[in-house]
Formats: structure tokens, C-alpha cells, sequence
């Protein structure tokens, strides 16, 4: 008997999949995934939705559509989350929500701005100045 691994992967990711849903549109709902403080006596301050996120990230990078521009303001907003959850954390380390945000953001970012990952950016001789192809940034220019 042959095992079809992409249809086991999907019934895995269905729970996940459905999360990731319930943040996309107008009446999203972020509480299940925003930073939520939670103490123990044994492991101290953490975040209760941390796993949430992760779920959250693994769906998205499971998706073929994974670099879509509507999922930018998701992955943001899980990151900054995650960096919240990373400087209050008893345990400060780097998680693996923290890898796939910025992995999918580096992605979704190379669509968005036509920045192909495999051209890396370039600093100019000026330290204050970032070239990045169709955007140009320097310290004195207005926030975008």
C-alpha cells in the first residue's frame, strides 16, 4: 500500500489552514495570535499564543501562494508579535515562528517591490544609504 504523503500533509495542515482563514479579510481576528502574556512557576513569563503563530507561519509556507501580497500584513504583524514575544520571553531565544515570518516577509517582499532573492542588495560607499532595486531609501528620507 502506498502512502500519498501530500493528501496526509493536507489533512495535518487543515486545523492550521483554518487559522490562517480566520485572519484574512475585513473582520479578522488577531486575538488567537497577538501576544499574550502568561506566567508559571516553572517556566516563568512566556507568550500563550506563541504555537498559534507557528501554526499559523506553517501554513502559510505550505501554501503554493505563500509569497501572495495579501498575506504581508499578516506576516508583519505575527512578526512584530514574535519580536514582542521574543524580548519578554523568560527563555530568549530565536523560535522557529521567527524563521518562517521573516522567511515568508523576505519572500513575499521580493514579489511585492520586484526584488529577486538572489540578487542580494547593495551598500553604497555611504554607510547611511540602502540601494535596493525600485526602491532607493537614504537616512533623511521621509518614512514611506
Amino acid at each position: 500500500m502506498e502512502t500519498n504523503y501530500r493528501k496526509l500533509l493536507d489533512q495535518m495542515m487543515t486545523p492550521y489552514d483554518e487559522m490562517l482563514q480566520s485572519l484574512i479579510g475585513n473582520h479578522a481576528d488577531f486575538s488567537k495570535v497577538d501576544y499574550l502574556e502568561k506566567h508559571s512557576e516553572k517556566y516563568g513569563k512566556s507568550d500563550a499564543n506563541y504555537t498559534n503563530r507557528l501554526k499559523v507561519l506553517l501554513a502559510m509556507y505550505n501554501r503554493e501562494d505563500r509569497y501572495a501580497p495579501h498575506y504581508e500584513p499578516i506576516v508583519r504583524r505575527l512578526l512584530v508579535n514574535e519580536i514582542i514575544d521574543r524580548g519578554t520571553n523568560s527563555f530568549q531565544g530565536i523560535g522557529d515562528a521567527l524563521y518562517y515570518a521573516v522567511f515568508l516577509l523576505q519572500g513575499i517582499s521580493s514579489i511585492v517591490f520586484g526584488y529577486s532573492s538572489n540578487h542580494s542588495a547593495a551598500r553604497s560607499s555611504s554607510s547611511s544609504t540602502l540601494y535596493i532595486p525600485s526602491l532607493h531609501f537614504t537616512a533623511s528620507s521621509p518614512p514611506i
